[in-house]
């Protein structure tokens, strides 16, 4: 035992720098994880949500417990659960600390011909945050900026432009979904800002943006 506490000390000597660093790492990353599992006993409607954590709709997933069939979602399959409804509902409860949030959705989409995608747009408490184009499996994701999530809770809406109902179905499908995950975005306010002085000193040496450059400006 003395041995092993000799290393460590001659460890610390030697990397001083290096030992404070994960100390301190250590501190913060103990202080988020405590902070980001601390609910209240009882947040209503709201289901309380860990950042990072996956929402598996496969089989043995864990989606029941956050999503419910009456607010558009299907049965849970094999290695998906598709949205039946045009509009479908998620009520989360998250500790964010006033921090901007990534959605990601790992989903494919259901459309009619003679299109190859399927629109849908994403709302949080009731603002329309950004409209995705559904096609093949991948992540699609959207950041949801600190103001919007009130008292820590997040109702998110998904709405389908284009419910799709195949042959032999009644259901109204529209995406086909994996996983979903929220995690923390360190300095959005700041890339925000950065981002609108750069686009108001393209206005003032160069012109008015299209709509097609503001829009790639505002999805960055």
């Amino acid at each position: 035992m003395s041995k092993i506490l000799l290393h460590i000390w001659r460890f610390i000597k030697k990397y001083k720098k290096t030992t404070l660093l994960l100390v301190v790492l250590a501190i913060y990353g103990g202080y988020s994880f405590c902070y980001n599992r601390s609910f209240p006993a009882d947040t209503g409607e709201y289901v309380p949500y860990i950042l990072g954590q996956n929402i598996k709709f496969t089989a043995h997933g864990n989606s029941d417990a956050f999503v419910k069939r009456s607010d558009g979602w299907g049965e849970q399959e094999s290695v998906y659960r598709c949205t039946v409804e045009p509009d479908i509902f998620m009520k989360l409860y998250v500790k964010n600390n006033d921090q901007a949030l990534k959605l990601s959705v790992l989903a494919a989409g259901s459309f009619p011909e003679p299109y190859d995608y399927q629109d849908v747009t994403v709302f949080v408490n009731g603002t329309k945050l950004k409209t995705w184009k559904v096609s093949a499996k991948e992540w699609y994701d959207v950041i949801i900026p600190a103001n919007l999530i009130k008292d820590n809770k997040m109702e998110i809406r998904f709405n389908i432009a284009r419910p799709f109902t195949p042959a032999g179905d009644t259901r109204k499908l529209g995406m086909i979904v994996r996983k979903i995950r929220l995690n923390k975005v360190y300095f959005q306010e700041t890339r925000v800002n950065m981002r609108n002085w750069l686009i108001e000193r393209i206005k003032n040496n160069i012109g008015e943006l299209t709509p097609e450059e503001m829009q790639g400006f505002q999805e960055q």
